[in-house]
């Protein structure tokens, strides 16, 4: 998704960010649109959701910035993308009808490969991020979404695909063997030791600066689950 000079102008204006000395499209993420900024008071980074925002997503989008923000305000060690507010103290923007949030740019380097001392860093932080999040409260309009229910309904319409190649074929032979195991995960209660878990913990997603681990990034899909 292109945005014009003028509308980057505009977003450093309303978010109060400075004078806009350049701008350019960051080359990965799957799903949202994301953009390095450079002004006289920083870089920030400005990320445009692009998916269909229904009910439920923007009920996790909610989330997402109440969790961040709490977070925040909690003094977490890490640094996390904390979206910044406009002038009229709001944290979500649009651009071209599309909805957007911006924060700092976090600093540091996402790694392939971990050594022993990195991979110790990520399970310190994971443990720290849980404890943090140990009284965090957050009342969901959808929490009761059957997660379960909706990859079944999905099989029952992958079991009709009528095979093309040999990747088809492979899905329907093992179909059966997912479909068990899920209904198997229906069965288990869920009810305790939950918690607002990141959901995409993976080296891509983990800022290191040499041996320490410095930020934690896209918490799009925060869910709360088992630990």
């Amino acid at each position: 998704m292109k945005v014009s000079k003028k509308e980057i102008d505009k977003v450093a204006k309303d978010y109060n960010l400075g004078k806009v000395k350049s701008y350019e499209l960051i080359p990965y993420g799957w799903v949202n649109f994301s953009y390095d900024i450079m002004t006289d008071k920083g870089r920030f980074v400005l990320q445009i959701l692009t998916s269909e925002m229904n009910d439920w997503k923007k009920d996790k989008l909610r989330l997402e910035l109440a969790l961040l923000e709490y977070l925040h305000n909690a003094n977490f060690p890490y640094a996390i993308p904390t979206p910044l507010k406009n002038l009229h103290s709001e944290s979500i923007g649009k651009i071209k009808g599309k909805p957007f949030r911006i924060y700092r740019r976090i600093e540091g380097e996402t790694l392939k490969v971990l050594n022993e001392k990195q991979f110790r860093e990520c399970a310190k932080a994971l443990a720290i991020y849980h404890k943090y999040l140990k009284n965090f409260k957050f009342k969901r309009k959808y929490e009761d979404f059957d997660k379960w229910d909706w990859i079944l309904k999905n099989y029952k319409k992958m079991k009709k695909v009528k095979p093309k190649n040999k990747t088809d074929l492979l899905m329907l032979e093992n179909l059966p063997f997912f479909e068990k195991a899920v209904y198997e995960l229906k069965k288990i209660d869920y009810s305790k030791e939950r918690i607002f878990c990141h959901s995409d913990w993976h080296n891509g997603n983990l800022l290191f600066n040499k041996n320490k681990l410095t930020g934690i990034i896209d918490f799009d899909d925060v869910e709360f689950s088992l630990k």
